[in-house]
Order: structure tokens, then C-alpha cells, then sequence
């Protein structure tokens, strides 16, 4: 679990380390696509960004 207070801070923030649950891994992974639907994004960006 990360906790974090944005109070007087000035300078980026970043995680050196980080647990995430199995019950909110197993959700996370239902709300993520596939590699085969990430290839298939990426192709369309790509197509689509070439006939601009």
C-alpha cells in the first residue's frame, strides 16, 4: 500500500517499492486488455496516423 501527503511538496514523487493484494490484482487484470488487443490498438493508431 503506498500513502503519500502532497502538503509543502515541491519535487516530483516517486514509489520505491509497492504490494498490490490478490483480490485487487485478479480485479486489475479483468480491467486490462490482452496483448492481442493492445497489438491490435496499436496497429490501428499506427494505420490511422499514417494517412494524416
Amino acid at each position: 500500500m503506498v500513502e503519500w501527503s502532497f502538503r509543502g511538496m515541491t519535487q516530483p514523487l516517486s514509489v520505491a517499492a509497492y504490494k498490490i493484494n490478490e483480490a485487487l490484482e485478479e480485479n486489475l487484470v479483468k480491467m486490462l486488455p490482452t496483448e492481442e488487443e493492445l497489438k491490435r490498438i496499436i496497429e490501428t493508431y499506427d494505420n490511422e496516423n499514417e494517412n494524416e
